[in-house]
């Protein structure tokens, strides 16, 4: 009999009931026989038939991608991720997660929590969600969003944009001509050589 995992109202996956203590058990997504929706991902993309990574809530090892383009899907507990290989899509899930993308050009959402985020390799996008973040993009040309909290981030290497978007966020943009955009609630900006000032929300959300 399929079920269907939902998260925060939202269908994550149509699965069948299968156990999920291994770390980076692979279910199917709309295969045949299975219930199948059109659901999205953390980002709004669509998911198609395939295979998704589950993440186990609370897990203290690393779930790891493939050498291939994966969807990992986290828990509300605090999580390890690795990426692996390929172009991922990574939703980390509302706890205090680690999550690395590796190599690839990498989508990451640590969604809610205080994550620590690694792009490694790869023209990455991160965006932190809520919560107190650690971004660091690592190599290549990175896209970096805090979002709400007070967040943390680095571009290190390659041309980078780091964009605050509420919070007291502190950027080091690293090496090369990076850009950063940023509202006046900022604490720090350095190494940026392109900088955006806009102003922020009033009290009356206008």
């Amino acid at each position: 009999m399929a079920t269907t995992m939902r998260r925060r109202g939202r269908a994550m996956v149509g699965v069948a009931v299968v156990a999920l203590s291994a770390a980076g058990t692979s279910i199917p997504v709309g295969a045949d026989g299975f219930e199948f929706e059109q659901l999205e991902d953390c980002f709004g993309q669509p998911m198609f038939p395939g295979f998704a990574i589950v993440v186990p809530e609370n897990s203290t090892t690393w779930t790891n991608g493939t050498s291939g383009d994966d969807l990992i899907i986290g828990t509300d507990g605090p999580e390890l991720i690795n990426g692996g290989g390929g172009d991922d899509t990574i939703c980390a899930g509302r706890g205090d997660d680690w999550i690395v993308g590796n190599t690839g050009d990498d989508m990451i959402k640590g969604e809610g929590g205080a994550d620590t985020i690694y792009g490694n390799d790869g023209d990455d996008f991160i965006l932190g969600d809520a919560g107190a973040d650690e971004i660091y993009g690592g190599d290549n040309e990175d896209t970096l969003y805090g979002e709400r909290g007070d967040d943390e981030m680095y571009g290190e290497d390659d041309i980078d944009a780091l964009i605050d978007n509420g919070g007291d966020d502190e950027f080091d943009c690293g090496s090369e001509h990076d850009t950063a955009s940023f509202d006046d609630d900022i604490a720090r900006v350095t190494n940026c050589e392109t900088l955006i000032e806009y102003s922020g929300p009033t009290d009356d959300g206008d």
